[in-house]
């Protein structure tokens, strides 16, 4: 059945391109095919939804949260945020991942002070990796402050990212419409989803 399983996912599917990525390494990058539908509705937060799809991996393919599957026929990228086994006749036959449709990318700005030829220290941010990391970002409402009690009232965005290492005093530009804009970090949840980071962001007027 697992083999079954396997030929019906390749011959259905869609090749995709998983990325592992980690913080200060070279991306892990592999092919594998998947089955795409809607997430379920079920445990879902609302904000989420539309974001929220099922992929069905092969039982032999290694995933986990924070990866990234990438599908370049429709230019998308989804990260994988949960995943659970499917079981049949022999053991388990597949993975379905909950995956969330990354709709911008993430850029990280550290401190630095510099100084000038009088010795006078000059603020400034600089980056100090050079990556743009994709990213899920839900923008912050009353409805949403309604339902997750946990939404602290000066946050803007909700941003759903692997982990990395993040600073108290540092900056993020987050890619909305086109453009980076700067944001300070107000809050960092690093327990709702095992090898990622939820954040909460609002415009950050530093410079």
């Amino acid at each position: 059945m697992k083999y079954a399983t396997n030929q019906f996912i390749k011959r259905y599917g869609i090749k995709v391109t998983l990325r592992r990525w980690e913080y200060g390494q070279d991306a892990v990058t592999r092919t594998s095919h998947i089955l795409i539908g809607r997430g379920r509705k079920k445990n879902t937060p609302m904000h989420l939804l539309q974001s929220l799809r099922e992929g069905i991996f092969p039982a032999d393919v290694d995933i986990d949260n924070g990866y990234f599957i990438e599908d370049a026929v429709r230019d998308e990228t989804f990260m994988v945020c949960g995943m659970r086994p499917g079981y049949g006749k022999g053991g388990m036959i597949s993975i379905a991942a909950n995956l969330l449709l990354c709709n911008s990318r993430l850029e990280l700005r550290r401190v630095q002070w510099t100084g000038d030829e009088r010795g006078n220290l000059i603020f400034g941010f600089k980056q100090p990796e050079d990556w743009q990391l994709p990213c899920c970002i839900r923008e912050v409402n009353h409805g949403l402050q309604q339902f997750d009690a946990g939404v602290l009232s000066e946050t803007e965005y909700l941003v759903y990212t692997p982990r990395f290492f993040l600073m108290e005093t540092d900056q993020i530009m987050l890619e909305n419409g086109g453009k980076y804009q700067p944001y300070k970090v107000l809050f960092s949840d690093e327990s709702a989803f095992p090898g990622m980071m939820v954040l909460q962001v609002a415009r950050d007027t530093r410079k």
